[in-house]
C-alpha cells in the first residue's frame, strides 16, 4: 500500500471520524461557552446595579427568554445568575477537559499506527541486511523518529 502524500492528508485518512466527532463536540460547547461569557453583564447590570429593582421588594423574570413564569427578587436573582455562571463555568471546564483528553488519545492511537507502519516497512527488507543491526536499535530508532511527531499529530 502506498504511502499518502502529504502527513496532513495521511492525518485526515486515518482520523476523520474522531475529527468529525471532535468538531461536533466543540460546536455544541459554543452554546455554554457563549452564555457563560454574555452572564456576568447581566449580573453587573441586573441585580448588582439594581436595574430593575429601583423599588423595594421589586422582582423580575428569571432570564425573560428562557422562564417567563419565575419571578425573583434583587438577592435571589443574584444567587440563582450567580449559581447559574458557577454551573456553566463547570460545564465549560468539562468541555475542556473532554476535548483535550480525546484530542491526545486519537494522537496516541496515530502515533501508535505510524509505529506499526515504518516497523511493516522495515520487516519488508531482508533478513541479510538486519545480521549487523539489533532488534534494540531498531525499535529505539522508530521511537526517537516518530516520538516528535506527537504533539504535531495531536493539534492537527
Amino acid at each position: 500500500m502506498p504511502m499518502e502524500s502529504t502527513f496532513n492528508r495521511y492525518i485526515w485518512k486515518h482520523t476523520s471520524r474522531q475529527q468529525i466527532w471532535l468538531m461536533a463536540v466543540v460546536l455544541v460547547s459554543m452554546v455554554p461557552f457563549y452564555f457563560a461569557f454574555d452572564l456576568p453583564k447581566m449580573l453587573i447590570n441586573g441585580p448588582i446595579l439594581g436595574g430593575g429593582f429601583e423599588s423595594t421588594g421589586a422582582t423580575q423574570p428569571f432570564l425573560p427568554s428562557i422562564f417567563d413564569d419565575i419571578q425573583l427578587d434583587r438577592m435571589d436573582t443574584l444567587l440563582a445568575l450567580s449559581m447559574l455562571f458557577l454551573s456553566l463555568v463547570i460545564i465549560n471546564g468539562l468541555f475542556k477537559y473532554y476535548v483535550n483528553t480525546y484530542k491526545g488519545l486519537m494522537g496516541e492511537r496515530l502515533l501508535r499506527r505510524i509505529r506499526y507502519e515504518l516497523l511493516d516497512r522495515i520487516l519488508r527488507f531482508l533478513p541479510v541486511e538486519f545480521r549487523s543491526i539489533k532488534g534494540g536499535e531498531i525499535a529505539s530508532m522508530v521511537k526517537d523518529e516518530v516520538e516528535p511527531l506527537g504533539g504535531f499529530t495531536a493539534d492537527a
